[in-house]
């Protein structure tokens, strides 16, 4: 399916049509800074993640890393036993603890694996790289970490009133315990252990989103400091339509959940339709009549998608199908492509200026935005990790998870 609001497909109603084309929104750019807030009161076990239930307190204040203490001779913990004031890593020299680092893993966890039920993410074909999921997801819940040191460095610069904020907070955890644990913060504490995290640290994490929110709407908002014309957005979108045939199965195995690939005799057989529709094509047949008649992907039937065509930026399709529709000329079609999905022939179409004006203009692009600014500030943070983060077994950790709460998963 393809991002709703971004990838125009058939529109119904503003939004792009559900249950339409092959190709996905590529889930490891769009997943930074969109994970959200999962339900305080899911009873979901984290395996040994987490440490007993106990003082459910704020993690204390550690000094800076000294130089040099990545490499110390420091105590090791026995694997994957870390207590939630223990600092995992430093980001610029601000201590992280295990509460902290554990919130936004099981955040990640959650976003992904919400993604992967809604078929907006395969994992066989999209993770690639020689990345497991459990590496993409650390890097993600450090970049998350990140991103909230980011976020309150912009708070400093726009005089984000941060007591009102804490106070807004306060009386949101309070009217949580009060109403949905009859009052008591210890069972309440219990339940945010099940997600990774502590009372204060999860205060914390609150109070980061809530201003981050607030900044957002100074800047990107409905009378924001920054204004966005459509029209500076249009190089970075392409409206094309493309002739696919698959080489992966069209509906998913039983077992495992993931479409799995074709065998080889399969894929000869459309290598060499492929390579006659790009005779006929050179020949100057109407490449909209070889769709019909070719074209596997039922996101472009006609029925479903009148225009016969999609819009979307670069980092929205797989690599090698953006890199050869950014680089044809309109009217131009390529060669053949090869993409995880199937062979390929693009033909590039006029920009569809108004799609992209409702994508500019959308809460979601705005969103988008904001998390680049958060990135560009964040991305030179100094990362370093302690003994305590190294000598654990995170991708033992999150196969106990995976095993544990999500048997379809990964």
């Amino acid at each position: 399916m393809w991002g709703v609001a971004i990838v125009k497909g058939k529109v119904e109603g503003g939004e792009a049509a559900k249950g339409g084309g092959v190709f996905k929104l590529h889930w490891k750019k769009a997943l930074i800074g969109a994970i959200v807030l999962a339900a305080v009161g899911a009873a979901v076990f984290f395996g040994v993640w987490f440490w007993p239930s106990g003082d459910q307190g704020q993690a204390e204040d550690d000094a800076p890393l000294p130089e040099g203490a990545a490499e110390a001779d420091l105590p090791s913990v026995p694997e994957n036993e870390i207590g939630p004031d223990e600092v995992v890593f430093y980001i610029n020299g601000e201590p992280i603890p295990m509460s902290v680092f554990g919130y936004h893993l099981y955040s990640t966890f959650m976003g992904l694996e919400n993604m992967h039920m809604t078929n907006e993410l395969n994992l066989a074909l999209d993770l690639g790289d020689g990345m497991n999921l459990g590496d993409y997801a650390i890097a993600n819940a450090i970049d998350s970490v990140k991103f909230g040191l980011a976020v309150e460095k912009l708070a400093g610069e726009h005089k984000i009133d941060r007591a009102q904020v804490e106070a807004m907070v306060d009386g949101y955890l309070e009217e949580t315990v009060a109403e949905s644990f009859m009052g008591d913060e210890g069972a309440f504490g219990v339940q945010l252990a099940l997600m990774g995290t502590t009372l204060g640290s999860f205060r914390d994490v609150l109070i980061s989103q809530q201003i981050g929110g607030e900044v957002f709407e100074l800047l990107y908002g409905e009378g924001g400091s920054i204004s966005i014309d459509p029209a500076d957005y249009f190089d970075e979108f392409v409206t094309a339509s493309i002739i696919l045939l698959m080489t992966i199965s069209e509906t998913p195995d039983e077992e495992t959940g993931e479409m799995l690939p074709l065998g080889d005799v399969v894929v000869a057989q459309k290598l060499a339709i492929a390579e006659l529709i790009l005779e006929r094509l050179d020949e100057g047949e109407d490449f909209f009549a070889l769709l019909d008649q070719f074209g596997e992907d039922q996101g472009l039937f006609p029925e479903n998608n009148p225009d016969q065509s999609y819009t979307f930026q670069g980092h929205e399709m797989p690599y090698d199908l953006s890199v050869a529709a950014f680089s044809l000329e309109e009217g131009e079609h390529s060669g053949i492509v090869e993409t995880p999905y199937g062979l390929c022939i693009i033909k590039r179409l006029p920009i569809d200026e108004q799609w992209v004006a409702h994508v500019v203009e959308s809460p979601e692009f705005r969103n988008s935005l904001f998390n680049l600014v958060l990135y560009e500030l964040s991305k030179d943070y100094l990362y370093v990790p302690t003994e305590v983060l190294l000598s654990v077994s995170l991708d033992t950790l999150y196969n106990e998870y995976k095993e544990k709460n999500f048997q379809s998963f990964g």
